[in-house]
């Protein structure tokens, strides 16, 4: 019997609830595969997958966990725009901000509710900037009540959750927090004279409702356009900062000491007169704390060199790594555009193709020095030891992302396999896992699940 990506071996005669781990079932049933094909004849015909030992892997595609008859809501007809809109905002993944906090406060006492969330509907994501009662800061789309309600215009009520077709089999529903009463006002925003919905203020709570009033929906309203007004509030404040003093005149020989602090140009030498050529088309950006200087999907164009502050690199939400003085980012696009120009690609083209790779958040006040691909592009070819250097550097940053990216993605696999009954292999060994690590992994949490219950 399978169940949770492994296999009962009350079959093979060990006692029941004992679980074999994959590498073993792996031993097992090529085994009992050779005795099958030793007494059979096949006559030519292939071999029809196993499913029951094999679990689907999604021909590639991920393979989500949701109940079969669970359906995602849809994507809005502007769904491009929209998320646009959102990024526009510059509000994604920022850290929590006593404003927005406050207002989940006030939204609990009104309504007395288990849980309050100010929520924004990425495109594979919902994400909290302020949340009470719950455990997580973003979910996945495909399982958001929110991804429901920025399909409508107005505040979309469920009062009893289970009773609803569209969200009866959904594993926010089923499973903790139990959500069965909802009720979400939507979040606006303008850009370039249309209006989008972005997200919602919305409260949850996991006992049932069998009214909530006009009144009711008024103050949900009103709270909503409070988060409103502070993310207006805070897209008028500065991205940019003044400069320092040694910046604003010139600072030609300022920029070539960074520019000689900075690995790109250290880890092989690079003569003055290519420093100074550079050094000459660098533009000097100041960008706050808490403000991005790129973020994903966005043109790959330019890169920039760091002279003071720390970002972080952030991917679907995770933080990749910390970024510092001497190091530099947006290398990759840098390099791809080269080559795609060098290689006979048109200038559009490239520039359509070469898009960022994920989000760039600057932790505290960062000067930077930007470099576009323009003035980089007659530069670069003089300068062989900076292109080695760069591409050296942007090999290894996509190897980190790779392995953390994995780590990430074992963590929710040994998250999972903490849970009976929620673990599907199949994505794991889509990320790249080896059969014995991640059979290791589960089989230790499974041992730790049934010390608990013991």
């Amino acid at each position: 019997t399978t169940v949770a990506g492994f296999v009962g071996t009350e079959t093979f005669g060990s006692r029941r609830g004992d679980v074999m781990p994959w590498s073993q079932l792996e031993k097992l049933r090529a085994k009992t595969v050779k005795a099958e094909e030793e007494e059979m004849d096949h006559n030519g015909m292939p071999e029809e997958e196993d499913l029951e030992y094999n679990l689907w892997q999604g021909d590639e595609t991920e393979v989500k966990p949701w109940h079969p008859l669970h359906a995602p809501a849809p994507f809005p007809e502007n769904e491009d725009e929209r998320v646009e809109a959102l990024l526009a905002e510059s509000i994604l993944d920022t850290p929590a901000e006593p404003e927005f906090d406050a207002l989940t406060q006030i939204g609990r006492r009104t309504f007395g509710v288990e849980i309050v969330a100010i929520s924004f509907v990425d495109h594979d994501r919902q994400w909290c900037k302020a949340k009470i009662g719950l455990d997580n800061e973003e979910i996945d789309r495909d399982i958001s009540i929110c991804a429901h309600a920025i399909l409508q215009n107005e505040p979309l009520v469920i009062l009893d959750a289970t009773q609803d077709p569209r969200f009866m089999y959904n594993e926010v529903v089923t499973r903790p927090p139990f959500v069965r009463f909802y009720a979400g006002a939507q979040l606006v925003v303008s850009r370039k004279g249309k209006q989008y919905v972005v997200g919602t203020y919305c409260v949850m709570d996991s006992n049932p409702r069998e009214i909530f009033g006009e009144l009711e929906v008024d103050m949900l309203k009103t709270l909503a356009t409070m988060v409103m007004s502070k993310m207006e509030t805070r897209q008028r404040l500065p991205a940019h900062g003044p400069l320092s003093s040694q910046w604003q005149d010139g600072g030609l020989e300022q920029r070539m000491i960074t520019l000689k602090l900075c690995t790109a140009f250290t880890a092989r030498q690079v003569d003055d007169t290519c420093i100074r050529k550079f050094a000459e088309k660098l533009r000097p950006r100041v960008f706050q704390a808490g403000h991005y200087v790129t973020r994903r999907g966005m043109p790959g164009d330019p890169m920039y060199l760091i002279a003071s502050g720390k970002l972080a690199c952030i991917l679907n939400g995770q933080q990749l790594e910390v970024l510092g003085k001497g190091q530099c980012f947006g290398e990759v696009s840098l390099i791809n555009l080269c080559k795609m120009r060098s290689s006979g690609v048109s200038d559009e083209e490239a520039r359509k193709r070469c898009l960022r790779g994920a989000d760039i958040l600057a932790l505290e006040r960062c000067e930077l020095l930007e470099l576009s691909f323009d003035d980089a592009w007659p530069l670069i070819r003089i300068a062989p030891n900076l292109w080695f250097t760069l591409e050296d550097m942007a090999k290894g940053r996509a190897h980190r992302i790779k392995l953390k990216n994995q780590g990430m993605q074992l963590s929710r696999c040994q998250s999972a396999a903490s849970r009976p009954g929620s673990f599907n292999l199949g994505s794991a060994f889509a990320a790249g896992f080896s059969e014995t690590a991640l059979a290791a992994s589960v089989d230790k949490c499974l041992g730790k699940h049934r010390d608990k219950q013991s």
